[in-house]
């Protein structure tokens, strides 16, 4: 990367848009192995020849950052080779350059000395050695940025307009900052600028800015976490602070967690009560209907006890009044959703499993493998031959057993066809 090379500068790419997908952002960012985004937006600049010292990426629900640390101010240099032919060929026995070989250079107008012997293959090749143009940073980064955002791929993209540009949510606006210069270029139809924006309480404000320092001020002094790392932990303080004043814990849920964090950018939290009649569901019941449907933390106590009370995440502070307006309404969408739960889960309890396990023979495994009681019974003889490996006693045989005659009867429940994640 660059190193010793004067005038070397910070760049900041954003690309603001309308609500990005948390759950696409957070399978990104949060797998695990490296980050495509990240990839790609170092690869770009390699490509261009254009060094740099260190490459960022970040993100929020409406806003993706590139970001750059000592940016070389142009290309660097680069030889362009063409192969001419073969050295044998164009060398006589004695060294000398033979005639179709000086006809070539005559034809293409260049000297022997631009010229070089290369392998490849294994074997020896005349190339013509062409130094490619070096252009200053400034001026490849319109065209460099454009090229970027129309090769991103993400799993679900969308057009909003006939500019050909595809992404994942309508782009709104973009901006770049290459030290204290404002770069100029277009993202199919939207224009940048030197505009940063924000959205909070359901309107949008925009603050001028005139190189990266100012941007990240800006977005610093209106509550925004750019870092998604920086921001998970703060949520995860947060939510574990409140949890300790109701004298509870976090039920952990990291896939939760995850999604959150990619539904806001300035977090805030938010507790209330639910109804304490819910509390006869069991815990995994409690946290799915929550988790998976509003996007709510539970709590529990010391002994894993489900706690009468959800915290939320806000994106943004809002007033008091609108606190009150805001879990008044998770209050009753919660409510509703716990209803149909309770419902589902006595009427489950109604059938045994036992019970159930007949209608698996018309529910189909896959062609040609039977039904999925076919399955359970296959998985029955695996637990036979788990028993005498690991030399199971009677009981804990018949305990195996039993879990594998029974693991896939879970399906033809009301619950699981509400939250498919609770099958066993």
């Amino acid at each position: 990367m660059a190193k010793n090379v004067p005038d070397l500068r910070e760049l900041v790419f954003e690309i603001g848009s309308e609500e990005l997908p948390a759950t696409n952002l957070a399978d990104i960012f949060e797998s695990g192995g490296e980050n495509p985004l990240l990839e790609k937006w170092k690869q770009v600049f390699v490509d261009n020849r254009i060094a740099f010292e260190s490459a960022k990426v970040w993100a929020t629900p409406r806003r993706l950052v590139f970001y750059l640390s000592g940016v070389a101010p142009s290309q660097g240099k680069r030889d362009q080779l063409t192969r001419l032919m073969a050295k044998q060929e164009a060398y006589d026995g004695e060294g000398k350059p033979a005639e179709k070989f000086l006809s070539i250079l005559k034809h293409r107008n260049v000297l022997l000395a631009d010229t070089t012997v290369e392998m490849q293959n294994g074997k020896e090749f005349i190339f013509l050695r062409k130094a490619e143009p070096v252009r200053k940073t400034a001026s490849v980064l319109p065209e460099l940025l454009e090229g970027f955002v129309r090769a991103l791929s993400f799993p679900k993209n969308m057009k909003w307009d006939d500019s050909g540009v595809f992404f994942p949510r309508p782009i709104r606006h973009t901006l770049c900052f290459y030290g204290s210069d404002t770069v100029k270029f277009k993202i199919g139809r939207t224009r940048s600028s030197d505009r940063v924006w924000v959205f909070s309480r359901g309107k949008r404000a925009s603050f001028a800015s005139g190189d990266a320092a100012s941007y990240f001020r800006t977005l610093k002094k209106q509550g925004i976490i750019l870092d998604q790392e920086e921001r998970k932990k703060a949520i995860q303080a947060l939510l574990e602070k409140m949890a300790k004043t109701h004298h509870a814990r976090l039920y952990d849920d990291p896939f939760l967690l995850n999604e959150v964090n990619f539904l806001v950018e300035n977090p805030n939290g938010l507790a209330a009560p639910f109804n304490e009649e819910f509390l006869k569901l069991p815990v995994e019941v409690l946290t799915v209907s929550m988790a998976r449907k509003q996007r709510l933390f539970g709590l529990v106590d010391k002994d894993g006890r489900v706690q009468g009370r959800f915290l939320a995440i806000l994106d943004g502070a809002p007033s008091e009044k609108d606190k009150k307006a805001i879990s008044k309404n998770y209050e009753n969408i919660l409510h509703a959703k716990l209803q149909d739960s309770l419902f589902f889960y006595k009427e489950d309890v109604k059938v045994s499993l036992e019970k159930k396990r007949d209608e698996l023979k018309n529910l189909i495994f896959l062609k040609g493998a039977g039904s999925m009681h076919d399955k359970s019974e296959r998985l029955v003889g695996l637990a036979k031959e788990a028993e005498k490996l690991l030399s199971l006693t009677d009981a804990e045989g018949k305990d195996l057993e039993r879990a594998a005659r029974l693991s896939k009867a879970d399906l033809l429940t009301h619950m699981v066809g509400e939250f498919p994640e609770l099958q066993a």
